[in-house]
């Protein structure tokens, strides 16, 4: 008969085995923190990633925080696995530039390349709850333009680097894009929305709830006849 009279303290001892830390932080981690990778690899400061910590160990902090709370049973046997493989997948460090890795020359500048109905997904920092929904990007081509495909595969991405707000990822999508060294474009805009489930099943319990984050660079902060332009393609 499994014991479930695990202390706060037992269960958080597991968990600071499992992940590599003896206090949990009280900040929420931001997209710009995120070490750098290339496709051969991680780089640089990978202290964090969760990939480094035995998965065993993980399943017995899960496995541990079930007992605690009485959780028992055929159905929470996999239980622990399943909810590592989705923590996993919330934390693919990767270096967004790389995302953008393929461009080419552009015929003229003056024009605006928009990509609407972009779906992406997070895990929310504060609950480990997931949110959802779907991003419009637009930038303003100077010399160089990027693969559309990498657009979207930009935006899944930064949903996908690290448990973090709509916020950060609005606003990593933004910065990889007009900072970025071979494209650098003249200006660039992002929009999300999003349902968030911490929303919807706690706090205030409003499930049809969305949150919609917007963020500009360059022209599309300074003109607001291109901010305009690019919001009336906004559709969602």
């Amino acid at each position: 008969m499994t014991d479930h009279s695990a202390s706060k303290e037992s269960v958080g001892s597991y968990v600071a085995a499992a992940i590599g830390q003896s206090e949990p932080s009280e900040t929420p981690p931001s997209l710009s923190n995120v070490p750098s990778t290339t496709s051969k690899g991680m780089s640089g400061d990978t202290s964090w990633a969760i990939e480094q910590y035995d998965s065993a160990a993980q399943e017995e902090a899960v496995r541990a925080m079930l007992d605690a709370f009485g959780l028992g049973g055929e159905h929470f046997e996999d239980t622990p696995r399943r909810f590592v493989e989705l923590v996993r997948a919330f934390t693919r460090p990767i270096d967004l530039a790389e995302v953008l890795e393929r461009d080419f020359t552009s015929v003229e500048d003056n024009y605006m390349v928009t990509q609407v109905s972009i779906p992406f997904a997070g895990l929310c920092a504060h609950h480990l709850a997931p949110f959802w929904g779907s991003a419009a990007v637009g930038y303003l081509p100077r010399g160089r333009i990027v693969g559309i495909s990498k657009i979207t595969r930009l935006v899944m991405a930064a949903g996908r680097n690290t448990p973090t707000t709509q916020e950060a990822i609005t606003h990593a999508i933004a910065n990889t894009m007009f900072k970025h060294q071979r494209l650098q474009p003249s200006g660039v805009a992002v929009v999300t929305r999003a349902g968030h489930g911490c929303m919807a099943v706690r706090g205030p319990k409003a499930p049809l709830t969305e949150t919609i984050v917007s963020t500009m660079r360059g022209t599309f902060a300074h003109s607001p006849q291109t901010r305009q332009e690019f919001m009336d393609m906004v559709t969602w």
